[in-house]
């Protein structure tokens, strides 16, 4: 998965997901079970939680400067004085 290119639309998300449901359904032994069933068969996430766990990964990454990426150019901090409560 690349941070680069994460589809938004419901259309390019279903599209995608298509894509890796045929695939895996055609698999020796996987064409009739349901496509969460093969999913967690063969130990896998869909295709929604992979975009997001490798944008947490990037974003965690550019956070702790650990890329060449500048946070200021992705993120907004805000300085609080509180983290509780009504401020």
């Amino acid at each position: 998965m690349s941070a680069i290119w994460s589809p938004y639309t419901v259309q390019d998300i279903e599209a995608i997901e298509c894509g890796q449901c045929r695939f895996i359904k055609r698999l020796s032994g996987f064409h009739s079970l349901p496509y969460i069933e093969r999913l967690k068969l063969l130990n896998l996430s869909n295709l929604e939680l992979c975009r997001l766990h490798t944008d947490l990964i990037c974003c965690y990454k550019i956070l702790f400067r650990l890329t060449d990426l500048q946070a200021g150019d992705f993120f907004e901090l805000a300085h609080l004085v509180s983290t509780r409560g009504v401020l």
